[in-house]
């Protein structure tokens, strides 16, 4: 006869998730009305924190040009995740000008980066206000928005891959030029692909390939690009974008294996 003592089998917790329960004859307040529009969102935004991290899912693209002696800098419309999995969505491009002889000096190197940002809007005033409050009038409304940075050095805390070593550098210049000759025998993977055997993806994407949830960052910033500014006697002479920093999220679409001659099993 066992002589071992019984394993507890069972043990209940509580998720961060919580949704509003309604019955007859119950009194609502404004909490449970918003509940229960905030939990389907927060929901939403734990299903694609857990799937995808936080990154650029399209679009966010950096480009430049000089325009009387003065850096116009367009980002593209695009959108992205931050790390709660909130929505980032730039509809239309957003252009910034930066005039070398007015205001401060242009830095060689920069960072553009973006994150989530709200604003209440369609103010109305209460019935009744609470006695704590001034003021009888709230906010009906919150509005999604964005706020772009254009600044020397990237947040301390942002969702972004890792700056590339100048061995990867080399790699991928290698890798390019294979794959742009016709006549190279065997062309070599590029480096920034993305694959679980991949160098520089493993560098970005390690945590997703663990499959280690990505729901414990707490950085507001996403890393769309670097830009190196060329400037000879206090004018703007050229500048190069750089792409590789921003982490690209994006589900991959694939054919169907049933109707490319992959039956079933």
């Amino acid at each position: 006869m066992s002589t071992l003592k019984k394993i507890p089998g069972i043990v209940t917790g509580s998720a961060s998730l919580q949704r509003p329960k309604f019955s007859p004859g119950l009194l609502l307040e404004d909490e449970d009305l918003t509940l229960a529009v905030d939990s389907m969102r927060r929901l939403t935004q734990a299903l694609f924190s857990a799937f995808f991290g936080c990154g650029v899912i399209c679009g966010f693209v950096v480009k430049w040009e000089i325009d009387c002696g003065k850096l116009k800098i367009t980002v593209g419309k695009g959108a992205a995740l931050d790390c709660t999995g909130a929505l980032i969505q730039m509809p239309e491009p957003t252009v910034i000008t930066l005039d070398p002889t007015c205001g401060p000096k242009i830095p060689p190197n920069l960072c553009i980066a973006i994150r989530h940002h709200e604003s209440c809007c369609g103010p109305r005033d209460v019935t009744c206000a609470p006695e704590d409050e001034q003021s009888g009038s709230v906010c009906t409304r919150i509005r999604e928005g964005y706020e772009l940075r254009i600044a020397e050095d990237c947040p301390d805390c942002s969702c972004g891959c890792a700056e590339l070593t100048d061995e990867e550098k080399q790699q991928e210049d290698t890798s390019q030029s294979i794959q742009n000759n016709p006549n190279a025998p065997n062309p070599a993977p590029s480096v920034r692909s993305v694959t679980p055997v991949d160098s520089y993806g493993l560098k970005c994407y390690e945590d997703h390939y663990k499959g280690e949830c990505g729901c414990a960052c707490c950085c507001d910033w996403i890393v769309l690009a670097t830009l190196k500014v060329y400037i000879q006697a206090d004018e703007v002479t050229g500048a190069t974008v750089d792409h590789s920093r921003r982490r690209f999220i994006r589900p991959v679409l694939m054919r169907d294996p049933i109707a490319y001659g992959h039956p079933s099993p």
